[in-house]
């Protein structure tokens, strides 16, 4: 019996080290964060976008087009930190994995009016800032 206790308790100090040597403690998401809803951008029109994306609780859909009633495809998220800087916008890093999509890291800005969206990603940690240069920009709008 000792020896399954000490079992558990190494097992649980070493999950609960890694996320804190991670630098990762997870934002627990209420049901009416933000960045829940459905943005879309209609300018978007090649297969390196999407037009909407609809974000819920723990899963957001991609959609190549508005008129799509299923999406791409799906990715699971965990939002990692939310914050609000000086000008009301509110911040959010999560990350996110989508299957055969591969994995990686969001930093998005929904503007202080809620309407915009600004996002950027990365495969291998999280994007510094918005960098509207970048091939991995993206904005939306809310609908």
């Amino acid at each position: 019996m000792r020896s399954l206790f000490a079992l558990i308790l190494s097992l649980t100090l070493v999950a609960f080290s890694g996320t804190v040597l991670a630098g990762e403690n997870e934002y627990k998401a209420t049901d009416n964060e933000e960045l829940f809803g459905t943005w879309v951008n209609m300018d978007y029109k090649d297969d390196m976008y999407v037009q909407m994306i609809i974000f819920k609780l723990g899963e957001y859909g991609l959609y190549s087009s508005v008129n799509d009633n299923e999406p791409m495809w799906t990715a699971e998220y965990r939002i990692s930190q939310k914050w609000t800087d000086a000008k009301g916008n509110i911040w959010y890093k999560h990350r996110f994995k989508a299957g055969a999509m591969g994995s990686g890291f969001e930093l998005c800005k929904i503007s202080e009016s809620g309407k915009t969206l600004e996002y950027i990603f990365s495969q291998w940690e999280y994007p510094k800032e918005l960098d509207t240069n970048s091939e991995y920009y993206r904005k939306y709008n809310r609908k």
